[in-house]
């Protein structure tokens, strides 16, 4: 239930240890030449008895995460009890995304009456004064019928106005541009531009860090005051009614930090989707059952949009590997949406949480648990503004929406046939070599038999059946199996010894050892992994019931695997 895959066991020892007695023996040997009679040695048996370890493993419910590419985390109260925690996210949006400035263009054309044009042509210059609005255009909403929104202030992060003068008077000057309530801190937006006689001129201007106020003092919204102030000089030449300034101003590229006022209602419709839970401890068992004590799912949602949003739920069910059926998770949900909480205008920056929690008190999610889920699929619409105008909203350019899901898994329950399975490389070269063929010197080695020695130390309070099978990487198949260890059934690991309020006092010792012997022993060399399978239940899980049991973070199971070998050779 609460243990994945187990970690590589290494520290193995080549059997060259082998040739190593060998030698050592023929030195002795040669030392005392006078002493001993070597030829009374042939036809003599010797035995030599080779004991080394091949694995050693200790393993905690860390180290068997760790490995694994995940969003798991693992947590540790202050008594070590330990629950896995997993998040991810299933929705997010930026306010960029959602409302975007669209382009403005506007052109005004400023003409002189005839007695402006006889103050042009009898005093040398003339300055006339114009001022106008611009209703700055906005977007639609999603409303039925749709609504344009109504900005009161735009504090832009980028974007420029363009201006092109086009001056048709046979007379140069000046013209000069202003914005008296587009502003960064205390200048105000303004540009001056020369222009020549019968000439057209350009100019440009960042909007970067200007605030624009489009209430016109408070009374309306979308509204952009503007003036123009054009100077002429005479310059001997006539001047008409049809002549004119005109003047292009073209906003582009707009980009807000901040927005406020009436922001329009949104629909958020996204298609039928699924995340990945990828619960690593589900990714390990194969069949049987698993059952947690107190799960918790919570959706997590956070705003930072300043405006009311109201999220619902179409479909909310997961995928089990256990027969790819879907199950809806049920039992939290209000009516016909979740109200989700956001900032007030007084809070612009701040993220608003809104969580929603299922457990075994209000939902099917032990249910839902034990078919051991590997997809949330979800459908999720939400509404912003769903009551529609009057409102006052906010929004800045890094505002967001996000829709998580948090997977909390106390580790608390009972499991039963979850398996293990660790691969580990295994290999009797020397040991095959020597079984089919004599030595460099001619003489006959073989090994008798390998006794494989198992010393486990069960720290968790689950029983466990072992085995360790031979296998061979180097076939078409990714695994092929040449020989079990224990070729009569599998070792018996009792869990470790409960105290009286459930928790593992005592780790439980097994010992075991097996014989191979024979045209066993040829399989066995043959082979160059060892894969150790253990398969895990509570205490009383068969027959039922099973009992509860808690793991906390000093429980490990601990595997010593070693080896002798008995050679045999004739000299």
């Amino acid at each position: 239930m609460f243990v994945a895959t187990l970690h590589p066991m290494k520290r193995f020892f080549p059997i060259f240890s082998t040739l190593i007695s060998i030698l050592l023996f023929t030195c002795i040997f040669s030392c005392n030449r006078d002493k001993y009679d070597l030829s009374k040695l042939t036809g003599t048996e010797w035995n030599p008895d080779l004991a080394f370890p091949i694995a050693y493993s200790k393993l905690d419910l860390r180290d068997l995460l760790k490995d694994y590419d995940t969003s798991e985390v693992i947590v540790e109260d202050e008594t070590g009890f330990l629950t896995i925690i997993y998040n991810d996210t299933i929705y997010s949006t930026r306010g960029m995304s959602l409302i975007t400035i669209p382009s403005q263009n506007a052109n005004e054309s400023y003409g002189l009456t005839n007695a402006e044009i006889f103050n042009l042509l009898n005093l040398d210059s003339i300055t006339v004064l114009y001022s106008d609005d611009y209703n700055f255009v906005t977007p639609p909403d999603q409303d039925s019928p749709p609504k344009n929104i109504e900005l009161k202030t735009i504090i832009f992060s980028s974007g420029t106005v363009n201006f092109t003068f086009d001056n048709s008077f046979q007379h140069s000057g000046t013209v000069v541009i202003t914005f008296p309530s587009v502003t960064s801190g205390t200048n105000t937006l303004t540009v001056s531009s020369g222009i020549s006689a019968s000439s057209v001129s350009t100019a440009s201007v960042s909007l970067a860090g200007y605030t624009m106020d489009l209430t016109k003092g408070g009374t309306t919204v979308n509204t952009l005051p503007f003036s123009a102030t054009v100077k002429l000089y005479d310059s001997g030449n006539p001047a008409t009614s049809a002549d004119s300034v005109r003047v292009t101003m073209s906003f582009q590229n707009l980009e807000f930090s901040y927005m406020d006022g009436y922001l329009g209602k949104w629909l958020l419709t996204l298609p039928k989707d699924s995340v990945d839970l990828n619960l690593e401890i589900f990714n390990t068992t194969s069949g049987g059952t698993t059952y947690f004590e107190d799960p918790r799912i919570t959706i997590h949602i956070e705003n930072s949009y300043g405006m009311p949003v109201k999220a619902i739920f179409t479909a909310l069910q997961t995928t089990s590997q256990q027969g790819n059926q879907n199950i809806n998770l049920n039992g939290v949900f209000p009516g016909p949406g979740i109200t989700i909480n956001y900032p007030a205008m007084t809070e612009v920056g701040q993220v608003k949480i809104t969580d929603m929690q299922f457990d075994k008190t209000n939902s099917n999610l032990t249910d839902v648990l034990q078919a051991h889920p590997t997809y949330i699929v979800y459908e999720v619409n939400g509404e912003l503004n769903p009551s529609g105008p009057p409102a006052l909203n906010f929004i800045t350019g890094s505002s967001y929406l996000s829709v998580g899901v948090e997977i909390e898994l106390p580790l608390w329950g009972y499991a039963g046939i979850f398996t293990l399975m660790d691969t580990v490389d295994f290999t009797l070269d020397e040991v095959e070599d020597n079984v089919v063929e004599p030595d460099e010197t001619g003489e006959n080695i073989d090994v008798e038999y390998i006794r494989f020695r198992i010393n486990c130390w069960n720290f968790f309070p689950m029983d466990a059946d072992l085995q360790v099978y031979f296998a061979d990487s180097s076939s078409p198949v990714k695994f092929k199996i040449i020989d079990s260890l224990n070729t009569t059934g599998q070792d018996f690991l009792l869990s470790g010894k409960l105290d009286a309020n459930g928790k593992v006092s005592e780790a439980t010792h097994t010992r075991s050892e097996v014989y191979v012997t024979d045209e066993r022993v040829k399989k066995v060399a043959g082979a160059n992994k060892m894969i150790i399978k253990a398969i895990l239940s509570t205490p009383g899980y068969s027959p039922s019931p099973a009992k509860l049991v808690k793991i906390y973070a000093d429980y490990y199971l601990l595997i010593k695997l070693g080896m002798r070998i008995k050679m045999r050779t004739t000299l």
